[in-house]
C-alpha cells in the first residue's frame, strides 16, 4: 500500500556544436506499507497473526544525460545519447509489528488486535536506489521517418533496504522502432499525413523466482491522427496497440499474454502573438 512521488527541477544547455547536457535534481518521499496475514478460517477461537512494514522514505536523487547530433542535411540527422540516475541513498524510518486478532469470517468482520507480539522502530534506516542507464541511437528525416534503438540496464541486484538486499537480479531491456510519414504536406489525401509507428521490446526484468528469471517481450503498432490546423493551433490523436507475452510455465510458474491498449493526445497552439502591425 501507498506509493512515492517525486519532485525535481532540471536544467540543460548545448556545451558544444551538435553536444547538448543536462541533468536533474529530484526529492523522493512518500510512504510505504506491506502486510502479510496468517489466518485460519475454520478454528474457531484461533488468534489470526498479521506481519506490517512501514517505511516513511525521503531524499535526494540525481538524473543526467547527454545528446550528440550529426547532421547530414538541414532535415536529416544522426542523434546518439545517454541518459543515467545515480544510485543514492534515501533516508527512511521503518516499523515493523507483529499483531494477533480475531475475525468473523462468515461476516468478513476483523476486531480490533488483540496484543502486540513485536514492534521494531528504526528512525534511521536507509533504502539504496540502484544505478540506471540508458543508451539510445537514432536516424531521422523531419516530417519524414525516424527510426530507433534504445537500451536500458539497471544495478538492481544492489537494492537494498533496512540494510536486508531484496532479491533481485539485474534488469536489462533492449528495443527498436520507428515512424514513417508518407506525405506530412499531402493536401487531397488524408491517409498520407497519418504517422505509422512499430516497436518492439524484450526485457530480462528484476524478478526471479523459483530460481528462474522472468522475461517479457512484445511488439506494437501506432497511428498519429492529424486534426484539421486551425492557425497556429496543431493537434493530434495517438492510438497504439500492443501484444506481448511476460513469464513461464517452467518451474510451476504463470505465464500470462496481454494486449494494452493506449491513447494519447497532442495539444500544441501559440497563444501570446504580438502583432507587428496593427
Amino acid at each position: 500500500d501507498g506509493g512515492l512521488s517525486k519532485a525535481y527541477i532540471g536544467y540543460g544547455f548545448k556545451l558544444l556544436k551538435g553536444l547538448s547536457v543536462g541533468g536533474n535534481i529530484s526529492y523522493i518521499f512518500g510512504n510505504l506499507k506491506q502486510y502479510s496475514s496468517t489466518e485460519f478460517p475454520n478454528l474457531y477461537g484461533t488468534f489470526n497473526s498479521r506481519q506490517e512494514q512501514s517505511n516513511s522514505i525521503g531524499g535526494v536523487n540525481y538524473d543526467y544525460g547527454a545528446q550528440y547530433a550529426v547532421e547530414f542535411t538541414d532535415d536529416k540527422r544522426l542523434l546518439g545519447g545517454y541518459s543515467g540516475s545515480a544510485s543514492t541513498k534515501l533516508n527512511s524510518q521503518s516499523n515493523f509489528i507483529v499483531s494477533q486478532y480475531q475475525k468473523d469470517f462468515i461476516n468478513d468482520n476483523e476486531d480490533v488486535a488483540i496484543d502486540t507480539v513485536v514492534h521494531n522502530q528504526n528512525p534511521n534506516a536507509k533504502v539504496v536506489l540502484p544505478q540506471i542507464n540508458h543508451f539510445g541511437i537514432s536516424y531521422q528525416q523531419d516530417r519524414k521517418f525516424i527510426i530507433g534503438a534504445d537500451y536500458s540496464s539497471g544495478h538492481v541486484a544492489k537494492r537494498s533496504r533496512n540494510g536486508c538486499n531484496q532479491g533481485l537480479q539485474n534488469n536489462s531491456s533492449i528495443s527498436v522502432g520507428g515512424q514513417i510519414t508518407p506525405n506530412s504536406n499531402a493536401l487531397h489525401s488524408y491517409l498520407a499525413v497519418v504517422d505509422y509507428r512499430f516497436g518492439a521490446h524484450f526485457d530480462k526484468t528484476y524478478v526471479v523466482v523459483n530460481g528462474q528469471e522472468i522475461k517479457q517481450y512484445g511488439v506494437s503498432f501506432g497511428l498519429g491522427l492529424p486534426l484539421a490546423r486551425n492557425g497556429t493551433s496543431f493537434y493530434k490523436i495517438n492510438f497504439a496497440v500492443e501484444a506481448g507475452r511476460r513469464g513461464t510455465l517452467s518451474n510451476s510458474l504463470v505465464k500470462e499474454n496481454y494486449i494494452n491498449l493506449h491513447l494519447g493526445f497532442t495539444l500544441n497552439d501559440q497563444w501570446f502573438i504580438k502583432y507587428k502591425y496593427d
